[in-house]
């Protein structure tokens, strides 16, 4: 089968897919579903070394438009693998169907292991919560921004069109992952009426809303005529009227920008809330895709002979890495941990106030109900909340999990902590929000004059001074008026502000 978007993906030259590997598919399919995984249509492919890190580079999607970016991630996707230092054996897209991409060259054993890893990535994209309002149909969308995004530079110039490009595209962090739920929420069939769909649909806030909050210098009044005195207006009413965690969606609604300006705005944020959810699920995506392509493996995948090729391969997947966190590891294991515990009735009341070492250890009830929790758990959590939820001391002890910080003395980097709270603290202080800092919007007419501000809701956390002024730089791009931004630094209030020519802070 072809990519719909065949002709912008021609240059990939995909190799055909071997009839042999399409029986084991079918097998594979087949188990996986009795084991009650549900990957829906799913299209394999193989890829040469350098057309991977091609895909990779447009994170799987090469009809994308033209950026210097792209060109900048495969320079260092292709050098990392002409060099050694690592190896990209599969690409998944999250399409209807899906589409995934395999490294050409892979023994037998590495591209059965990659298909079975494949169709645990399918399942987690069809029944995560936080995947539900996804466009599932992004490879033609892409294909679509990219036309559209072309037709302006031609337009408009190739080099202004890029530059304001640039700026929208160091804001696509600034989304709302609540919004996530309100997309899927659209999808569903609402059982309202037209009048009624159109009532609840109706935009938070309107275009024009800011005209009556725009105020100037009064008029001097005319020689030998006396002004009216004029009636009280009305104390006005706060914009927005809540803060809004959606930075982006209201730029894209209230900015004064060109329309040319506005779509590529609109098309940098609906990518965005695309690829938003791969970034809050990332352990629970690839811990889930381990734990499924490992029992596929061992009931369908394997000859005697494959063992040892098989142990050596998925032992580096699921190795720790050094000096930093592998996702497959801590995902694999928690689910792992989850499906144990909820099978030996390790949970409830009675098992948390246990205080007995060795009864805790000999404790079985034979609930038998993990596999039944850990497809629960796979369908409603991000990351923040799985590790909140199911990390335990139990497990950060026998997974030797520790904080490091840096030495200034010694100028090297040394164990922090093992303590259960810190480490739990310091993991949801990076996956939290995807580990993004949190901005919203406050005020549209702050002091009167139509300037934004921001404020930052710290966490403990300090902004980086360097990325916050650099954030508020691209802002003043869109706004086109001075933009504040208040946090916290070092434990004293701060307002930063760009109003065009040069950066304050108070």
């Amino acid at each position: 089968m072809r990519h719909p978007d065949a002709q912008a993906l021609r240059r990939l030259n995909f190799i055909p897919f071997p009839e042999e590997l399409v029986q084991v598919k079918r097998e594979f399919m087949a188990y996986a579903r009795k084991q009650g995984l549900d990957p829906g249509e799913i299209v394999l492919d193989f890829l040469s070394p350098p057309q991977i890190s091609e895909a990779a580079s447009y994170d799987g999607f090469p009809g994308r438009y033209p950026h210097w970016r792209f060109g900048m991630a495969f320079d260092q996707l292709d050098k990392s693998r002409s060099w050694g230092l690592s190896t990209i054996y599969e690409m998944v897209v999250n399409n209807q169907p899906a589409y995934a991409y395999l490294l050409e060259g892979s023994t037998p054993v590495v591209v059965r292991m990659v298909m079975a890893h494949v169709m645990g990535h399918c399942d987690f994209f069809r029944h995560n919560a936080f995947f539900l309002g996804t466009n599932r149909n992004m490879l033609n969308e892409m294909a679509n921004h990219a036309a559209r995004v072309k037709r302006y530079q031609n337009r408009h110039g190739f080099e202004r069109v890029e530059r304001f490009l640039d700026t929208c595209l160091s804001l696509e962090n600034l989304v709302d992952p609540n919004l996530l739920f309100w997309r899927a929420r659209e999808k569903e069939p609402s059982g309202l009426s037209a009048e009624e769909a159109k009532k609840r649909d109706e935009p938070r806030f309107s275009s024009t809303y800011l005209t009556s909050y725009y105020r100037t210098a009064k008029t001097p009044a005319t020689p030998g005529k006396e002004r009216k005195a004029e009636p009280e207006s009305p104390p006005l009413k706060a914009f927005p009227e809540r803060p809004l965690r959606g930075v982006l969606d209201f730029l894209v609604d209230q900015a004064p920008l060109e329309d040319w300006e506005r779509d590529i705005l609109e098309i940098v944020r609906e990518e965005a809330y695309y690829f938003l959810p791969q970034r809050l699920t990332k352990i629970m995506n690839e811990g889930w895709a381990v734990f499924w392509h490992t029992r596929i493996m061992t009931a369908k995948g394997l000859r005697p002979s494959d063992l040892v090729e098989y142990s050596d391969e998925n032992s580096k997947i699921i190795a720790a890495w050094p000096g930093r966190l592998n996702p497959y590891r801590l995902g694999y294991f928690l689910f792992e941990d989850i499906r144990d515990r909820w099978d030996k009735g390790r949970h409830g009341p009675e098992w948390e106030t246990c205080q007995d070492r060795a009864k805790r250890e000999r404790w079985d009830t034979r609930e038998r109900h993990g596999m039944e929790k850990v497809f629960e758990v796979r369908s409603a959590f991000d990351d923040a909340q799985f590790l909140d939820a199911f990390l335990t001391p139990e497990f950060v002890l026998k997974s030797r999990l520790f904080t490091f910080r840096l030495n200034p003395r010694q100028g090297a980097y040394v164990l922090e902590s093992r303590e259960f709270r810190k480490v739990k603290s310091t993991l949801l202080a990076h996956l939290t929000n995807g580990g993004e800092p949190i901005l919203e919007v406050v005020d549209a007419n702050h002091a009167n004059r139509s300037e934004l501000l921001l404020r930052h809701l710290h966490d403990g956390v300090d902004l980086k001074v360097g990325e916050a002024r650099q954030t508020l730089h691209a802002l003043h791009h869109v706004w086109r008026r001075p933009v504040n931004l208040q946090t916290v630094f070092q434990g004293q209030p701060k307002t930063y502000t760009f109003d065009g020519s040069r950066d304050t802070e108070q």
